[in-house]
């Protein structure tokens, strides 16, 4: 197993990256085999699950993260929380019964969180087995057709060897109002399988406060006085009275997990005022169906006034997980100060932020096309837009222009700017998408 889990890491990391805007046509590899996911996963389709007391068994996936690395003891590494997502696919496919289903990464960050404003805290926090290094050389286990299977003895040895894994993360980094974050410990964001009805939970917002307790439900007002990484440290303590059914040598353990977050911003502007959008698309446009598409403008003017002026509009790239907020947005655009040194020169910034960043491009910029009518009813001078797209942006914004100079619809835009758009497609490499499939599985 270990020179099959050696073979598909080479292959991931000789692959090229995915690259933008180039020419080269895709190679079609024909009858290309690869790495048969599932006749890997066979190979364990026949072991006795239920010597598995833990529900998990780590050799049925790739440890692309090592989760020896977040035991929780002293030795723990910090963890990004982009290695965090990694291990949650690993554990969910780690799996041997159906009770500890866990559902997909992408699915567990909640919409509410986003329009809150919200920092939530997710954990990990699981016994699990592997199989020891000697079960085959002492018969404990042995191959057969293929397969793994169970030597069954009078000893009633186990071939497996059981461990922890204690690993906790913010779902939203990087933050944007440093001076006013809001974290909450969600039950709901606790993923164990454990009893942990006895635990006494601590954590230190790297803020110069030090540990302090926190209750699942608990919303927590932090204020950072600088911009920059900080490692937040969670602590587990078990109640002395607490059994754990699943793993006894846990008891009266301390738990600790070191994450990151990321503050990029202490504050950001108040815009002057927002647009929300919800646009009925006709049934006979391009992935249309009738069905509408929505999303929100941020208006921030040149000079807090109402009134647009000379109307710039910028909008949000590629975010299929719908993470991306105005905080966020504003704070991105305005690298080197440049929405504010452009509204002080006179211009109005809108910035649009889609209802869904993963959507069709046909349909998001059918969204971008009633953003552009409105600002052109409503802005008090004959000034043209300027429309600008960055990354996928580009492309919605080249579409909605292009489709309503077809459609007859004046635009009325002086200038579009594409910026770091795949104006010519971008290829992904077959391992990486191969990759991506294996860990939404």
């Amino acid at each position: 197993m270990e020179k099959i889990f050696f073979i598909l890491i080479l292959l991931i990391v000789i692959s090229n990256r995915t690259t933008a805007q180039n020419s080269i046509k895709p190679i079609v590899i024909e009858n290309h085999t690869g790495f048969d996911i599932k006749k890997y996963k066979q190979l364990f389709s026949d072991l006795d699950t239920t010597l598995i007391k833990t529900g998990f068994l780590i050799d049925k996936t790739f440890q692309l993260t090592p989760f020896a690395n977040y035991n929780g003891s002293d030795t723990s590494k910090t963890i990004s929380a982009w290695n965090w997502k990694i291990l949650y696919s690993q554990i969910k496919e780690s799996t041997v019964r159906s009770k500890f289903y866990l559902p997909l990464v992408d699915s567990i960050y909640k919409e509410d969180f986003h329009k809150e404003k919200i920092i939530p805290i997710s954990v990990l926090d699981f016994s699990y087995e592997k199989i020891k290094d000697n079960a085959f050389e002492n018969k404990l286990l042995k191959i057969a057709d293929s397969k793994i299977m169970n030597v069954f003895s009078k000893n009633d040895v186990s071939p497996y060897s059981s461990h922890d894994l204690f690993a906790a993360t913010v779902l939203k980094s990087p933050i944007f109002n440093g001076e006013n974050a809001t974290f909450l410990f969600d039950k709901s964001l606790y993923f164990t399988n454990k009893d942990y009805s006895n635990e006494l939970f601590e954590i230190d917002f790297d803020d110069g406060l030090g540990f302090r307790k926190i209750e699942f439900g608990q919303k927590i007002q932090v204020r950072y006085n600088n911009i920059g990484k900080k490692i937040i440290r969670l602590k587990k303590t078990s109640d002395i009275s607490a059994t754990n059914q699943l793993q006894k040598t846990s008891q009266n353990r301390v738990f600790t997990s070191s994450f990151i977050l990321q503050v990029s911003a202490l504050f950001v502007p108040t815009y002057t005022f927002e647009v929300p959008l919800n646009i009925s698309i006709p049934s006979n446009y391009p992935h249309g169906g009738g069905a509408n598409v929505t999303g929100t403008a941020y208006v921030f003017t040149s000079d807090d006034s109402q009134n647009i002026k000379n109307p710039i509009i910028i909008s949000d790239g590629f975010d299929p997980l719908n993470q991306r907020g105005i905080d966020s947005l504003y704070t991105m655009v305005n690298q080197q100060n440049m929405i504010e040194c452009l509204r002080s020169q006179g211009y109005d910034f809108i910035i649009l932020d889609f209802g869904n960043g993963g959507d069709y491009i046909e349909r998001n910029a059918y969204l971008l096309k009633g953003l552009i009518e409105y600002i052109n009813n409503i802005k008090v001078t004959q000034n043209k837009l300027v429309v600008i797209g960055t990354s996928m942006a580009g492309l919605v914004s080249r579409y909605a222009l292009a489709y309503m100079e077809h459609q007859g619809i004046n635009h009325d835009t002086r200038l579009y700017v594409s910026f770091d758009s795949p104006e010519k497609g971008a290829n992904i490499p077959l391992g990486i998408q191969k990759w991506v499939k294996f860990f939404r599985a």
